[in-house]
């Protein structure tokens, strides 16, 4: 009859509590020491003795340089997928909302804050459940081939997502049809609204040349030239606004 093994409690916080015999150190796998220091440092903090309590934020500096390849290195899939994903969303809704560039690294900051309460209360519940080191080691320990194909796969998502993104912030389309829009009617009109002095001629000035620049924001910027009937010429340039707010058109300086 296999004994039920006595779940791991630490009653002080010093590091030999952590031990209990090797079963947290055989789960944590290389580096345990390192671990077991930084997690008494958080119990010290916290004036606690329970490691299950612990949510003390505590920076993993290698969480927060490498993100999400950190946590599936450890096998922290759920803390990796979760972090993948508010990365992405955030990415996603910034040309929504209209929110500044940079809130994506938000995600990776927090989760590296709390990323030694996560791997803490993980490695608790891998020495809980299982009888044995050999079982210990295998469900925890680390995984370079997790750490590699999860990372590609979240690199994937991210371009993904990132061209995405850089659609929604520039109305969308291919840049033909951007460039296209950039001097179609409903921008002529906006744009006689919007610079009403360039158009006082009787003959419509026509465009001439319409050069379209994107930004690595994202950005639709126009340059259109127009020639108006008295044979002078002007340049307007402008922000492409997304399709059907036209009349929002942005001039430049």
């Amino acid at each position: 009859m296999t004994e039920t093994p006595t779940p791991v409690v630490a009653s002080s916080t010093s590091a030999a509590s952590l031990y209990d015999g090797g079963r947290i150190r055989a789960v944590v796998g290389p580096n345990a020491h390192i671990f077991m220091g930084r997690w008494v440092r958080m119990l010290e903090r916290a004036g606690s003795t329970a490691w299950q309590v612990v949510w003390r934020p505590s920076l993993n500096w290698p969480a927060l340089f490498l993100g999400s390849m950190w946590f599936f290195y450890r096998k922290l899939y759920v803390a990796g997928v979760a972090s993948v994903l508010i990365m992405m969303a955030i990415d996603l809704a910034r040309p929504l909302l209209g929110l500044p560039p940079g809130l994506e690294l938000l995600p990776q900051i927090g989760f590296s804050l709390f990323a030694n309460a996560f791997y803490l209360r993980r490695a608790l519940a891998i020495a809980n459940r299982h009888d044995n080191d050999a079982d210990r080691a295998s469900a925890g320990g680390v995984s370079w081939p997790a750490a590699i194909f999860c990372t590609l796969g979240a690199c994937a998502a991210f371009a993904l997502t990132t061209s995405v993104a850089a659609s929604l912030r520039s109305g969308g389309g291919s840049p033909m049809e951007l460039a296209q829009r950039c001097a179609d009617s409903r921008m002529l009109a906006a744009l006689r609204t919007t610079s009403p002095k360039q158009w006082t001629g009787s003959a419509a000035p026509r465009p001439t040349r319409v050069h379209l620049r994107i930004t690595p924001a994202g950005e639709a910027r126009c340059e259109a030239t127009f020639r108006d009937g008295a044979g002078g010429s002007f340049t307007l340039r402008y922000l492409l606004p997304p399709p059907g707010q036209e009349s929002s058109v942005t001039l430049l300086d």
